[in-house]
C-alpha cells in the first residue's frame, strides 16, 4: 500500500465568527474522526479579519492564517482565493469551512495524482432551463473542445430532484439539464501542486471573462471558472464517492458531511448539536479535541 502523504488544507472563511467556529470544527474533525495525525493547514481570510484569540490561538499551533486581498468591486470569493495558496505539499485540499469529518479519510492522501478529485455539483448552475447548451455555449466563447467521454451526470438529476426540469415536458431534453462536464461541488476537492499552480495561473483572467459577460451575480461562479480551468488545460478528473462529500445527507457511511451548519446560525457547540442530534457523539469528541487543544 502507497504511503501517506502529508496533504495541505486550505479553507477560506469570512469575517463571521460562526466561520472560525466552522473551521475550528472542520480541522478538530480531521485530528480525531478523520485520523489526520500529519497535514498543512492554511486558513485564507480577507483584509481587515478580526480573528477570536480561541480562533488564533488553536490554527497557529497547526497552521497559518493568510490574508487575500479581494478584488476592487468584487462580493466575497469570487475570485477563489484558495488557489492562490502556494501548495506545501503534493497533495493539495481546497475543503470548505461547513465540512465535519466523522470516519477516517486517511485513503483519500496514500498517492499523489495528476489529477483533480472530487463529488460532482448536485445540480446544475444554470437556473434558465438551460443546461447543457451553457455549457457549450461558454467552451466555445473559450475556444474549448469537449468530447463525449468528459461529460457526466450531475448527482440529482430526476424529474422530481431538479427545479428546472419541471420547464420541459418532453423526456428528450432530459440530456440537456443533467448532462453536466466535471464541475465539482468546491467542498472537497484533491488535487496536485502542479494542478493547483496552473489553476490559479489562468482563473482569474477567466474570472474577469464571465463577469464581462454577464456571470458576476451567480452564485456559483468559482465552481464554473475551476471547471473551465479544468477543460482549458484538459485535467485529468477523477468522481469519488459521494460519502467523502455528503451534501446535507447523513448515513452510516458519511465520511465527510458538507452543510452541517450553514442553514443555521449557531453561537456555540450547543446550537451545532441541537441541529445534528444524529452525531452528538462524534461532535463531543470533536469539542474535546478543541478544548484540550487551544
Amino acid at each position: 500500500m502507497p504511503n501517506y502523504i502529508k496533504p495541505h488544507f486550505v479553507i477560506l472563511i469570512n469575517n463571521d465568527e460562526r466561520m472560525q467556529f466552522e473551521a475550528t470544527l472542520l480541522v478538530s474533525s480531521l485530528e480525531t474522526l478523520g485520523g489526520i495525525k500529519e497535514y498543512y493547514c492554511t486558513i485564507v481570510v480577507p483584509e481587515g479579519f478580526k480573528s477570536s484569540s480561541e480562533f488564533k490561538k488553536f490554527i497557529e499551533k497547526r497552521g497559518e492564517i493568510k490574508t487575500y486581498k479581494e478584488a476592487v468591486g468584487s462580493k466575497p470569493y469570487l475570485y477563489s482565493p484558495r488557489w492562490e495558496v502556494e501548495p506545501k505539499s503534493e497533495i493539495f485540499v481546497p475543503i470548505d469551512s461547513d465540512i465535519i469529518v466523522l470516519k477516517n479519510i486517511e485513503q483519500l492522501f496514500l498517492a499523489p495524482s495528476e489529477k483533480i478529485k472530487g463529488v460532482i455539483g448536485l445540480e446544475s448552475p444554470f437556473l434558465n432551463g438551460l443546461n447543457k447548451t451553457v455549457w457549450e455555449h461558454i467552451f466555445k466563447l473559450f475556444k474549448i473542445e469537449t468530447e463525449e467521454k468528459r461529460w457526466t451526470k450531475y448527482r440529482v438529476f430526476d424529474k422530481k430532484s431538479i427545479h428546472y426540469l419541471k420547464l420541459f415536458d418532453k423526456e428528450s431534453l432530459v440530456d440537456e439539464s443533467t448532462s453536466c462536464p466535471f464541475y465539482f461541488n468546491h467542498g472537497l476537492l484533491i488535487t496536485s501542486k502542479s494542478i493547483a499552480k496552473k489553476i490559479n495561473s489562468i482563473k482569474n483572467d477567466i474570472t474577469n471573462d464571465l463577469i464581462k459577460m454577464g456571470f458576476e451575480k451567480s452564485y456559483w461562479l468559482n465552481q464554473i471558472v475551476t471547471t473551465i480551468c479544468i477543460e482549458k488545460e484538459k485535467i485529468d478528473c477523477e468522481e469519488i464517492d459521494d460519502k467523502f462529500n455528503s451534501i446535507k445527507k447523513l448515513t452510516e457511511d458519511t465520511h465527510l458531511y458538507h452543510y452541517c451548519s450553514s442553514i443555521n446560525k449557531f453561537e456555540s457547540i450547543k446550537d451545532i448539536k441541537k441541529d445534528n442530534v444524529a452525531i452528538e457523539k462524534q461532535l463531543d469528541i470533536i469539542y474535546e479535541n478543541i478544548l484540550c487543544g487551544t
